[in-house]
């Protein structure tokens, strides 16, 4: 019996040295990093869970995210990843006309099938946006408040190859 209490105890305690990775030295504990733990340098956002409009749009906003959002591990003690958004005046009026338009369809003040163009078309051309020189844009987005003004602004962006 104490051969199998001794063995199942140097197991605990092997695991235990092994998983925090941890080397205490003259009162000061160094801290290493897991090796299961791989650093990557920016991580992309991503969507999570089916929209309301279906698996195209769901696509579309995972591309959004996947665009304009990723995550930096912060240095420290405790670090953890900090969300940075890339042109930010795009992707938040993209995200409030998104949003503004899953909540017209709860209320039922808008139709599915009124609220997928407009939403598909907002989404492909925000997308679009990130690989263009876009200040005057960013600045023109941040300056509008209407949501309605916001869809037409995107209805009238045209591009040029």
């Amino acid at each position: 019996m104490k051969r199998i209490l001794f063995t199942v105890g140097i197991l605990v305690l092997g695991n235990v040295a092994f998983s925090q990775s941890i080397a205490n030295t003259g009162g000061i504990t160094y801290l290493y990093k897991n090796d299961a733990d791989p650093k990557t340098p920016d991580k992309p956002g991503f969507y999570v869970g089916p929209h309301v409009l279906g698996d195209t749009i769901t696509s579309l906003m995972n591309a959004l995210e996947k665009s304009y959002v990723y995550y930096v591990e912060t240095e420290g003690a405790y670090s953890t990843e900090e969300k940075k958004i890339y042109k930010p005046s795009i992707y938040m009026a993209a995200k409030r006309i998104n949003k503004k338009l899953e909540k017209d369809i709860k209320k039922d003040k808008i139709e599915p099938e009124a609220a997928y163009p407009i939403l598909k078309h907002t989404l492909l051309v925000a997308i679009k946006l990130k690989n263009y020189n876009t200040e005057i844009v960013e600045r023109e987005l941040k300056s509008i408040k209407d949501l309605d003004e916001l869809v037409d602004y995107f209805n009238d962006i045209k591009f040029k190859s």
